[in-house]
């Protein structure tokens, strides 16, 4: 070998290195091996979709044997300009998670710190408060809609019953009362699974610090929100994230109890694109929606994220 072909003194592969490049190569074709059936359903059923919408939404379209026809940006101009029911389901929306989650985030924070300790009793009542959540949200709607029943519903009958019919309203069937009555429903059922996510996030917190707040005398007001929820701001960060999300795409509740009436006052943005797409027919045009309450979705929860980073350790 000539001397213009040496390696260079002490930058000599040794066979230790090599070695281990191979098998880092190898380990990494082996984890895509892995992860290759993951990623083909994902692409499939994730990545296809998302982009099939997206390509629809440039077409006018019926769905069915009609001709697709190319309109560009109009569908979305029409979405934003020339669509009053879609502003009025973004109203609803808002109106679903102030009467709805944000009571239910604090129902299932205060039930967590009342059902820490683990006792028979606890365990329970545990079980009690998580049953809503956990019966299909078609059974809650139905068995909501009976008791709210305007003429002769549990509810109404109860109130008349007791000497008080001018208290027996039309709940789900009037335009003022319909989407907050459905938003209490809803907070109803989805306590549960926040008390859950708070219970497990207290019982992350060591036992040190409880015995501190009792020997310090602080009481159990000050305790929760002093200090049991700043602790528990993570899990408070990830439920309101869910809550905005879950909100946004909400379809199989409100659609049993109500159908998004009367007159679209109870109709969220995935009841518009369901009624735009599968009833009127539009399948570009509800497209167009999906992909809007896409980037909603998308802005409002990296809104959040940046926001929490920005005032909290998370």
């Amino acid at each position: 070998m000539s001397l213009s072909r040496m390696p260079p003194l002490g930058l000599a592969p040794t066979r230790r290195a090599l070695l281990g490049a191979a098998f880092y190569r190898r380990s990494s074709w082996v984890n895509l091996a892995f992860i290759l059936p993951a990623l083909v359903v994902f692409c499939a059923f994730i990545v296809y979709p998302v982009l099939s919408v997206l390509d629809l939404s440039l077409y006018r379209w019926d769905g069915l044997a009609g001709p697709r026809v190319f309109v560009g940006l109009a569908n979305f101009h029409d979405v934003l300009f020339a669509d009053p029911i879609f502003w009025v389901t973004l109203r609803n929306t808002a109106i679903y998670l102030v009467v709805g989650s944000a009571p239910c985030i604090v129902i299932g924070f205060l039930l967590a710190c009342w059902l820490r300790k683990s006792g028979l009793v606890g365990r329970i009542l545990r079980s009690v408060v998580f049953l809503p959540y956990v019966v299909p949200a078609v059974v809650v709607a139905q068995i909501w809609a009976w008791i709210l029943q305007p003429d002769f519903g549990t509810l109404n009958s109860f109130l008349t019953q007791i000497g008080h019919p001018e208290w027996a309203l039309v709940w789900l069937g009037s335009a003022n009362l319909a989407m907050p009555t459905a938003s209490l429903i809803a907070a109803w059922a989805g306590f549960g699974f926040t008390t859950v996510v708070y219970l497990a996030g207290v019982g992350q917190i060591p036992e040190e610090i409880f015995e501190v707040m009792r020997l310090d005398g602080i009481g159990p007001i000050r305790r929760m929100f002093s200090v049991l929820f700043p602790l528990l701001a993570r899990q408070t960060v990830t439920l309101t994230i869910l809550s905005v999300t879950n909100a946004l795409r909400e379809f199989t509740f409100l659609y049993v109890l109500t159908k998004g009436g009367p007159d679209h006052q109870t109709e969220l943005p995935s009841l518009h694109i369901f009624d735009e797409g599968f009833n009127l027919f539009q399948q570009g045009y509800a497209s167009a929606l999906a992909t809007v309450l896409f980037a909603i979705t998308l802005a409002i929860t990296a809104g959040q994220l940046w926001f929490y980073q920005r005032v909290g350790d998370f």
